[in-house]
């Protein structure tokens, strides 16, 4: 097997989609996963549980840098449409990656659920961060174009 190099965050860009509008974010970290119940059925007089783990969604949060308010712009205008009472918009997050032998790897957050997210500066000198919590039912890898 040939070696490849681990590839980095250099070689990742999310995009979050609002209503078919698209948002670069620029992640500084970010993270995602399964949301699961544990399962562990006791049954007659076996020696062991029955264990199981069943995965619920899954959950993640991003940290972004801001070069502009887009990414802010946009929840706004996802919270003005919600209060609008009206049919929710759908959001997405897409997660593209650079293998490092060339290749490339899309994976995708369907039925996205936006969660409180906040938009902080620490410092004089410090980069305006946006941190966006967030939830989805579906995670899947996705053909790459």
């Amino acid at each position: 097997m040939a070696y490849t190099p681990t590839f980095s965050g250099k070689d990742a860009v999310i995009r979050l989609f609002i209503n078919g509008s698209e948002v670069v974010l620029l992640a500084k970290t970010w993270e995602v996963g399964p949301s699961t119940t544990e399962v562990a059925d006791d049954v007659n007089g076996e020696s062991r549980s029955r264990l199981q783990t069943i995965t619920n969604h899954y959950d993640g949060s991003i940290s972004c840098f801001q070069n502009d308010t887009k990414a802010l712009q946009a929840l706004l205008q996802n919270e003005q449409n919600d209060d609008a009472e009206v049919s929710p918009y759908t959001k997405t997050l897409g997660f593209n990656f650079k293998i490092l032998d060339g290749t490339r790897q899309n994976f995708i957050g369907r039925e996205a659920v936006l969660g409180a997210w906040k938009i902080n500066q620490s410092g004089r000198t410090e980069r305006v961060l946006l941190a966006l919590p967030f939830r989805c039912r579906q995670f899947r890898a996705v053909p790459t174009i």
